[in-house]
This record gives structure tokens, C-alpha cells and sequence, in this order.
């Protein structure tokens, strides 16, 4: 604690938020600063054991800092096998480290903390350093509940509204605010009755919250205090005596008052926090599995990983899974998906030293399992391979792997060179920083949800493409899903999920790029429980209801931007900000545009259904934490949109015959096709007779020849009646024209098919092994001397979703569809720098 409002008000939020407030430590500044700290407040430290003592009315600890601000860029690395005992001088002297041996002095004191609260409000360089210098190495739980909680302007108000008060101690922002002046002068004085602020933002963009330095504050009130701090003597310092627009409060005497006829609130009493307050990551780490990989064996064919290189570096590493399984029974399945993990990770680092690269080089991690029941176990192995810094994005799921396969399938996209790139000093940022950043956010809040083990929120590569992890519905602040209330049917917890997916999704999107939109999406991928799938309509049409309606919220939310104000936060004031186009304020413009049908993010003249790519629904087994729904998007980059443009092009379709219905018992019979006989062709009665199999393809492109996304899908019009009918298809053929329609589309967009970097075909469950090795075969043999990474992932169900198109209708009963991701690095780099960089 600081002891200004940022600190105070987190303390506040984080006790509605049902966490305890056991002790509170400050950072004391040395007794000879000789400089400026770039993670602590200085101004008004002598008062602070008074406002917790006595005001807060909990234990007090001070620190007194010892360092100094060594390292200065804003990722603070060290090399993460080595232990703090072994850290250079240089770390045992930044200032961050001071924090840390203060905080594990904390928990000898009171070890029953577990978590650190802290009042970061865009401070990327506090965040950070709180979540994994202190948190991360100490097993606490980081909350940061102003993090992007609203625009600065809008966080002040709701301080203030709630009752906290503060007085400026510091200010550094001439000529706006001047310490003779604005000294010891309260905040609700200085914001509300003065407008001072908002003024001042208008002319010269300063920070509302003081963001960016102008002026520090002491909190004299607050809900959370059982006494006001009242400040007797005080007298006004400055940083140079020749100069005097730049200063300080010290305060000489002071104490804390009564609150007549005050009685607090219980949400911030003890005895309400302490009953309700969510567990926490555990303190302790957890001992190693005694579980050690097998030798590693020469795997055959069907095990070897699919690996495209593009240039620049970029890879994609397709099914890599275990050689080794076990039939003996004597293993249960957990030890044998661990077991699979630690291989596939040893064969991942066998294939990236292979390509010159190391895990922290890798973007986008998908990983796939038999049962979420494993994810537990396998991620603590993950951490270990991935590490806690800047780790890649990730998508988890469940899916049918089918009897006697393996439990563990992983794929992954790898930027050569930027792992390392990223852990060097931010000065001069060289080609390969600029091909990868990464954004990941661990501390508990109300703008989007931590990750749920070693992973990123979003990893942007090439400055043109952000890769986000699978989102599901959980609510930020509490990590939990988001529910509604039953009302004697709980088959429709899915849609809060949805919903609260969507703004989670554009939460993270806004915190990049200059606020990135959902718009700018040019993939979207939807995984859905398996029972879902079989939900009714009201005219008891199976799956109906779940495709409308996810179809339905999913373009809305799309089109609206989920409700968010894009760079609103960033702006910092919302009352000045040109994106409310004239409304009084947000809520507002929302209603109004909402009831007009209009988007909020300024494109409001366009049919929101032009904006959509298609978007993929996949039922699977399970997904993490109990979810019903997730979903994956991959989106562009602001500056890549402004420089060269994104398209949703018209679809390709094509209808083949196919023969007539008959019985298979087991799985679907690929045995005989058809020769090239098209539709056309045949007679009428021939049609009426005859099954279609309908081939579908649509591409969402960034830029000519740059990247792009396609989704290509194949399935059976005038299904069999009943269950036990299957169409009889010839996967040669089928891939074929697949194949063909596809390269058709992309010729219409101006991408090229040697641009496929990779392709994730997603089958029904039914097909077992045979027939996947089937699949994949003709997959292979239509793509020719093409040789993309390919990954083949079962599912239950599969539909193609924005109905922007009258022959999506014909598009039921798909039985195949891909995901086809185009790139073409060098292409990429060099538009965007002749088009935005020359």
C-alpha cells in the first residue's frame, strides 16, 4: 500500500469481491533517494502507519527499500533456471527485488495470505513485475481489480462516488497543477467542483488518474476506514529550490478522527470477507511427478509430426503424440496420459532444436486431450516445459480420441528467434521483437479472466495477426462461470456463457493494438458440449436451438463489439472522447444505437453480417472447468486492417452426387464413389432419388497474398432418415473436389495455396482410426506436391454458422469441414511497411 487513492480504492474492491484483508505492507523510500522509483509512490510515505493502523485498523509491515530501478524495460526476465540465490548483483539491486523479500518476510509473519492486491491501473510495468516477481515465485494469487477496469476518467469518478477522498502530495504536471497551488488540496474539490481535470485533459491529454506521473495523493477517507486521516501541519517541498512547479507535501503532524454516526458497510467488515473469500492458488509448490518419460522411441510413420517452415521463420508443428501407449492395464489413465505428455514434450524439443528454436519461441499452443480430467496433472509438466514468461497462447479441450488411441495431441505455431528477442532490453527494438509480442495478465480483475494455467492471453506476430487463447465464459473478478438463474431447465447456462465469452474476447482485443475490434476477426472457432448438440427447438428440431442461438449472439456480439467502447480506456477520458459521436455518455450511445440495430465502434452503415467470417461450430467431449462453450478467435491488427484491409469474399460452392442410402454397422463406408458425374447431368428422377454431398468454402483475407483464413466443409444433403443409414462417399474423391473448391476460392481472393501454412480437419467421431488414416491420406494426394502441417481433430457434430449466405441452408449434416490458415510472412512484412513504416 501506498497510501493513495489507486491502493486504498483496491483494497476496497477487493474486499466486495469477498478477499480479506489480512496486513498491509508499504515500501518505505530510502533515507537517501537518488532518484525517482519507477514501482513506488514516495510523496507522504511518513504517514502511512497511521492510515493502516488506525484507519484501515490492520497490521502495519514496512520495508525499506534498498534498490534502485535496474532493469527499466518492460518484461523484467531473468534466465528461469536460475534461482534467486544465484540471481547477478544487478537483480539482487532492482528495486522489484526489495518487494519480493518484503513480501515473503510478510508471509513468515501472517502465513496465511495468499494473494497480493495491488492498485495498478495501466501500469504494465507494475503489473508484470508484481505478478512474477513476487507472485509467480511465492505461489500467491496477483489482484489488480482497477486493471483496464474503465477509462481513467471513469475510475475516478466511481472513487469518488463511492465515498473515498484524497489529497493531492505530489504534483509534477506544470502548468496545470502547480504545488503552491493544488497541494493538500482534496481530490473531490479539485475533480468534481472544480472540473479541474477534464479541463485539462482537453488541452493538454493529461491523465485523469495521474497516470502518467502529474500528481500523487493520500487517501484521508475511504468506506474501508474506520477513522478519516486528518493532515494538522504540512508544509510544501521542492524537488529544486530554484524551481517551483514541481513538489511535494510533507506532512508534519497528523491524526486519525472518528467518523461520527459512520457505520461500515458489512461487505468490508472481516467477518463477511473472511466467509466468503475463493480459494487461492496453493502457497507450496508442488513436488515434481515421480512419473519419467520412457525412452524415446523412433516413431513410425503415423506418429511423425507434420511440420511446415514458412519464411521468416514461422513453423507449424501438426499431431505430435506419444509413440508409446500402454495395453497392459496396469497403469490407470491419468499415469498414462502423463506419461504421453512428458513424451510429446520431449519430441517438441527434440523438433525446435532441429529448426534452431527453444519453447519460448513458440506463439499458439493447441493441445488435446482424452479427458479434462488430465488437464490437472499434464500442466504442471506444461509449466515446466513452457516456463511463466511470456508463455504462449493456448486452447485445451477434450476430445474423442477413440479406444486404443492416445490420450495426448498437441500442435503448435513457433516464430523463430522471439523468445529470446522479447527478453532483451526494449531499446532499439529489433525486426525480430517486432515479429512477436505478447500479452498476458495474471492478476485477478474486472477486465478479462487470468489464464487458467501457463499461458498468454493473446500473441500478436508479425505486428499483423493477434492469436488469442480458447476464451470460456468466466466471470473476471470471481473466475467462475457465468450462470443464470434455472428455472427447472439448467440446459441454457450456455448463454451467459456465450455472452460473457464475447465480452471477454473484446476486452482482451481492446487492451491491443490501440484497441483492436471484433470486427477485425478472420477466424472464429466455437466448441460446444457434446449433449448440446441434441438440445430441441420449440418444434423439437435437435441442435436448432443451439446453432440460432449461438448464431444469432454470437454475429450481434461481433457487430456491437460485445458492448465495448474500443480505446476508450486508453483515451482516458470518456466524456471528451470522439468515439461517443455526440452522445451525453457510453451508456447512452449503447441504448440508443442498440435500439437502431447500429454497432458502437463506428461502422454502423455496413450490414453487421459483413464484418463475420464464417465461423466454425465443433461439438466436443468437455472443455476446462465444467465450460458448455469456448471459443478460439485469431484477429488482425489495427494498424493491419488501416494498412491492408480485410475481406469476407463471396463463398464457392459445388453440389456432387453421391449414392443412394445404405446400411453400414459400424462406421461410414468409403468403399465407391461416383465418376465425375455432375449434377446437371443427371435427369430429374435421377435427383429426386439421389444424395448430394455440398461443398462449401469462404475466406476471410488480410491484404493480397498477405493471410487469411478459409473454412471449407463437405456434407450430405437429403440425409438418411434414420440413424443406421449412412451415404456412401469416396474420400479420394471427396478431398478432391474439397481440395478444388477450395483453391477456386482462394484464387478469388488473391491468396495462393502454396501460402497454406497449415489445415485442421475436423471429422466426425464416428470414423475411427482406419478411416482417419483414410482421411488423411486423401488429403494428402489431393494437395499434391502441397505439403501444410495438417492435424486431425474428431468431434461429434460440425456446422458452419453466419447466415449471411441463402446457401448455408443446404450446408446440414456436415461430416467434414477445414480450417485453412494462410500466411505468407515476407509478403506480410513488406506491404505493411511500404503501406504504413516507409
Amino acid at each position: 500500500v501506498s497510501g493513495g487513492k489507486d491502493s486504498c480504492y483496491a483494497i476496497q474492491q477487493a474486499k466486495e469481491n469477498g478477499h480479506e484483508l489480512v496486513a498491509c505492507l508499504h515500501m518505505a523510500r530510502p533515507t537517501n533517494p537518488t532518484e525517482e522509483s519507477y514501482m513506488y509512490q514516495t510523496a507522504a510515505s511518513e504517514v502511512v502507519r497511521i492510515q493502516v493502523e488506525e484507519c484501515l485498523q490492520v497490521p502495519y509491515i514496512q520495508y525499506t527499500r534498498q534498490g534502485t530501478s535496474q532493469h527499466t524495460n518492460l518484461v523484467y526476465f531473468q534466465d528461469e533456471t536460475t534461482t534467486t540465490s544465484q540471481s547477478t548483483t544487478t537483480d539482487r539491486k532492482d528495486e522489484v527485488e526489495d518487494l519480493f523479500k518484503a513480501i515473503s518476510l510478510a508471509l513468515e509473519q501472517f502465513p496465511q495470505i495468499q494473494g497480493v492486491c495491488s492498485g495498478a491501473i495501466l501500469s504494465t510495468y507494475q503489473r508484470v513485475r508484481v505478478e512474477h516477481v513476487v507472485c509467480e515465485r511465492l505461489h500467491l494469487q496477483s489482484l489488480a481489480f482497477l486493471w483496464r477496469a474503465a477509462s481513467q476518467r471513469d475510475i475516478l469518478q466511481q472513487m469518488l462516488d463511492s465515498g473515498l477522498d484524497a489529497v493531492l502530495v505530489r504534483t509534477a504536471a506544470p502548468p496545470g497543477i502547480l504545488p503552491h497551488k493544488h497541494l493538500n488540496k482534496k481530490l473531490s474539490t479539485l475533480h468534481l467542483a472544480m472540473g479541474l481535470f477534464d479541463k485539462l485533459y482537453e488541452r493538454y491529454q493529461f491523465h485523469v488518474c495521474g497516470e502518467g506521473g502529474e500528481y500523487e495523493t493520500l487517501c484521508v477517507d475511504s468506506p474501508t476506514f474506520h477513522k478519516r486521516l486528518v493532515l494538522d501541519d504540512v508544509e510544501i517541498e521542492f524537488d529544486d529550490p530554484n524551481d517551483d512547479t514541481v513538489g511535494n507535501l510533507r506532512i508534519l503532524a497528523c491524526h486519525a478522527e472518528e467518523k461520527e454516526g459512520y457505520c461500515m458497510p458489512e461487505r468490508y467488515c472481516s467477518s463477511f470477507s473472511s466467509t466468503t473469500a475463493p480459494s487461492a492458488a496453493p502457497k507450496t509448490k508442488q513436488p515434481n511427478e515421480t512419473i519419467q518419460p520412457p525412452p524415446l522411441m523412433v516413431p513410425s510413420a503415423q506418429f511423425l509430426p507434420r511440420t511446415k517452415r514458412a519464411r521468416g521463420g514461422l513453423l507449424h508443428l501438426s499431431e505430435i503424440t506419444s509413440p508409446v501407449t500402454d495395453s497392459s492395464g496396469q497403469m490407470d489413465e491419468a499415469s498414462l496420459a502423463v506419461q504421453e505428455a512428458l513424451v510429446v514434450f520431449d519430441i517438441l524439443s527434440h523438433i525446435l532444436k532441429k529448426h534452431g528454436c527453444t519453447p519460448q519461441d513458440v506463439v499458439m499452443v493447441h493441445l488435446y486431450l482424452s479427458q479434462m480430467s488430465h488437464f490437472g496433472t499434464i500442466n504442471k509438466h506444461y509449466h515446466s516445459f513452457f516456463g511463466s514468461l511470456l508463455p504462449p497462447s493456448r486452447s485445451c479441450v477434450a476430445v474423442a480420441m477413440g479406444a486404443g488411441q492416445q490420450r495426448v495431441k498437441l500442435d503448435c505455431i513457433v516464430q523463430q528467434g522471439s523468445g529470446r528477442a522479447m527478453r532483451q532490453s526494449d531499446n532499439g527494438a529489433t525486426s525480430q521483437q517486432r515479429r512477436r509480442q505478447v500479452l498476458h495478465v495474471q492478476s485477478r480483475s474486472f477486465w478479462a479472466p487470468v489464464c487458467v494455467g501457463p499461458y498468454s492471453q493473446a500473441n500478436t506476430v508479425w505486428g499483423c495477426l493477434h492469436y488469442l487463447a480458447g476464451q470460456i465464459g468466466l466471470d473476471p473478478a470471481t473466475m467462475t462461470l457465468k450462470k443464470e438463474p434455472d428455472h427447472g431447465n439448467g440446459n441454457h447456462d450456455w448463454k451467459p456463457q456465450l455472452q460473457q465469452i464475447w465480452t471477454n474476447v473484446a476486452q482482451v482485443l481492446d487492451a491491443l493494438d490501440q484497441g483492436t475490434l471484433l470486427t477485425n476477426l478472420l477466424s472464429c472457432l466455437i466448441y460446444i458440449q457434446q449433449d448440446m448438440m441434441t438440445l430441441p427447438d420449440t418444434d423439437g428440431n435437435a441442435a436448432s436451438l443451439v446453432v440460432s442461438t449461438t448464431s444469432e449472439m454470437s454475429c450481434t456480439a461481433i457487430a456491437n463489439n460485445a458492448g465495448i467502447v474500443p480505446g476508450i480506456v486508453d483515451k482516458g477520458s470518456t466524456a471528451m472522447s470522439n468515439d461517443l459521436d455526440g452522445f451525453e455518455d457510453e451508456e447512452t450511445m449503447r441504448e440508443v444505437l442498440s435500439a437502431q440495430g447500429k454497432s458502437t465502434h463506428g461502422e454502423r452503415d455496413d450490414p453487421p453480417s459483413s464484418h463475420i467470417p464464417p465461423i466454425l461450430l465443433v461439438s466436443i467431449v468437455e472443455m476446462p472447468v465444467g465450460a458448455r462453450i469456448e471459443v478460439e478467435v485469431v484477429a488482425a491488427t489495427q494498424k493491419a486492417i488501416q494498412s491492408l484491409g480485410r475481406v469476407v469474399h463471396p463463398p464457392h460452392t459445388r453440389t456432387i452426387p453421391l449414392f443412394s442410402p445404405a446400411v453400414v454397422d459400424e462406421f461410414w463406408n468409403w468403399d465407391t464413389g461416383y465418376d465425375d458425374v455432375f449434377v446437371d447431368e443427371m435427369n430429374a428422377s435421377d435427383k429426386e432419388d439421389e444424395n448430394f454431398c455440398f461443398i462449401y468454402s469462404s475466406v476471410c483475407t488480410l491484404g493480397k497474398g498477405c493471410a487469411g483464413y478459409a473454412v471449407v466443409s463437405a456434407s450430405v444433403a437429403n440425409a438418411p432418415p434414420t440413424s443406421n443409414e449412412k451415404a456412401i462417399v469416396n474420400p479420394d474423391h471427396i478431398m478432391d473436389d474439397i481440395v478444388l473448391v477450395l483453391s477456386e476460392s482462394l484464387k478469388d481472393a488473391e491468396q495462393s495455396m502454396d501460402h497454406i501454412l497449415h489445415i485442421r480437419l475436423y471429422h466426425l467421431n464416428e470414423h475411427d482410426g482406419p478411416v482417419c488414416e483414410q482421411l488423411r491420406s486423401s488429403l494428402e494426394s489431393a494437395l499434391g506436391k502441397l505439403r501444410p502441417a495438417v492435424s486431425l481433430v474428431p468431434c461429434f457434430g460440425i456446422t458452419i454458422l453466419n447466415g449471411n449466405n441463402e446457401e448455408m441452408s443446404k450446408n446440414d449434416n456436415i461430416f467434414v469441414a477445414m480450417q485453412v490458415t494462410l500466411i505468407e510472412p515476407t509478403n506480410l512484412e513488406t506491404e505493411l511497411w511500404i503501406r504504413s513504416e516507409r
